[in-house]
């Protein structure tokens, strides 16, 4: 079959074509059929699998970082059991509203007794923060003594059964050639704040 018996077919008498003519029609047709039918049927199947793909994929991620957090549950129970018994033991340690006096007293004896001078001793006001149930009670102090004295004096406080935490400490010679040191810090220790009162 040439160019010119393409030519010579006539369209309105298909079934006398050449069974070569009528097969290319044929194949061309299902073609168009099936290709139509891919990208209006298949194509759109194809992208809402891949869709569902991608969401079971990000569900089993989920899962699995659940099922590790799940399979670690026991150990975060006994953790949170272990940090609520510590709390309970640190605020303990907290002065009361009556123990504050014998805590400020309790801190200059301190000093004191390892020899310290104390040039500023100094309550400042209470300080709440309002998002939790502590109290800051901060001590301005400043005292003069050696460098064991002063050294003596930081340990001490930090075996006294209340809480007292040490901060922005400054220390400075007194006088030049003078073994004497002048230490400047702010000490705070809090009060817990229950709620019929502390």
């Amino acid at each position: 079959m040439n160019i010119q018996d393409i030519n010579e077919l006539d369209l309105n008498n298909i079934g006398s074509w050449p069974i070569v003519a009528k097969s290319i029609i044929i194949a061309v047709c299902c073609a168009v059929i099936a290709g139509a039918g891919f990208y209006f049927d298949t194509m759109t199947q194809i992208e809402e699998r891949e869709q569902l793909t991608k969401k079971e994929k990000q569900r089993i991620e989920i899962l699995q970082i659940r099922a590790r957090k799940a399979s670690k549950l026991e150990a975060y129970v006994q953790q949170l059991a272990y940090m609520k018994r510590m709390y309970n033991k640190m605020r303990l340690r907290l002065p009361t509203k009556t123990q504050v006096a014998v805590l400020l007293e309790d801190i200059s004896q301190k000093g004191r007794a390892v020899g310290l001078e104390f040039s500023l001793f100094d309550p400042q006001l209470e300080k709440k923060n309002p998002e939790d149930d502590f109290i800051e009670l901060p001590i301005k102090i400043r005292v003069v003594g050696t460098y064991h004295q002063l050294g003596k004096f930081v340990s001490d406080l930090a075996e006294l059964p209340r809480i007292v935490t040490l901060h922005n400490i400054t220390i400075l010679r007194t006088k030049k050639g003078s073994n004497m040191l002048q230490m400047t810090m702010l000490a705070k220790t809090y009060k817990y704040e229950d709620k019929g009162g502390y």
